[in-house]
């Protein structure tokens, strides 16, 4: 009785223990992204600050030469009598009015730059985000580092990128024998359709590379996701074909009951 009781203890010290790792990991990740966002929104307001500055400065120069010259033209008049027309005044406050609209349009088309700028920066902030995190990912897969696979994926990795070589990271794991790996790839939404481009290989699909594996229970789940059951590689196989040739007789059945073509 008393063994019992401990071996009951210590599996709950141990559930304990992995669910303490995982808020500490949980927290790390957060503080990290969200440090991350507060640096590159300091950086893109002070960048939207000095744009700013910069297009008031050219608007403003326009405004004060045009009073300056309406001002000298206005003196000249009182002090030359004779030589003022009924219709200058009216001309001269008809140039203000057109130099003001003027103004006004040159203001909303600096404001309207300054936002077509900032929406350009945030794109280009976040694709290069998303490559780096990719590039994560595919180096992560290589090595079988799943957990970093996991923080990968939840900073927006995408699932179905490709190695310099075009074999999705689906696939890589699979020619691994990260089997884990691959469920947990799958489970977040990778292609379970998607080829391998390697020229160096038969252009298999994640369905072909598990069955080459034996792996019948990754079989099961991507037929479950859908893939394709008589899809061939540049060799004209199919997964079927592979599952006789090494003589994997579960496989076979499963394939065949997912409707897989003799």
């Amino acid at each position: 009785m008393s063994g019992k009781r401990k071996f009951g203890w210590f599996r709950r010290d141990s559930d304990r223990h992995e669910e303490l790792e995982d808020k500490i990991e949980e927290e790390i990740r957060n503080e990290v992204i969200e440090r991350s966002m507060k640096l590159q929104e300091q950086r893109r307001r002070l960048e939207e600050e000095k744009a700013n500055l910069e297009a008031l400065k050219e608007v403003s120069d326009l405004p004060q030469k045009e009073i300056e010259k309406i001002s000298r033209e206005v003196r000249s008049r009182y002090r030359n009598p004779r030589r003022v027309k009924k219709k200058k005044p009216t001309i001269q406050r008809g140039r203000g009015i057109y130099f003001a609209i003027a103004s006004i349009i040159i203001v909303v088309l600096a404001v309207a730059s300054i936002s077509t700028v900032k929406v350009i920066r945030d794109s280009r902030m976040k694709n290069d985000l998303r490559i780096r995190v990719d590039a994560r990912l595919r180096e992560a897969v290589e090595k079988g580092l799943i957990e970093t696979v996991k923080f990968s994926v939840k900073s927006g990795a995408n699932v179905d990128t490709r190695d310099e070589n075009g074999t999705p990271a689906l696939i890589l794991a699979l020619q691994k024998g990260y089997k884990y790996m691959a469920r947990y790839l799958i489970i977040k939404g990778a292609d379970v359709n998607a080829e391998d481009l390697n020229q160096n290989s038969c252009g298999n699909t994640p369905l072909i590379e598990a069955v080459e594996k034996g792996y019948d229970d990754i079989v099961k789940l991507l037929i479950s996701k859908g893939a394709d059951v008589n899809a061939e590689n540049s060799e004209g196989k199919t997964a079927l074909s592979y599952a006789r040739e090494r003589g994997y007789t579960e496989i076979t059945e499963l394939l065949k009951q997912a409707g897989a073509r003799e």
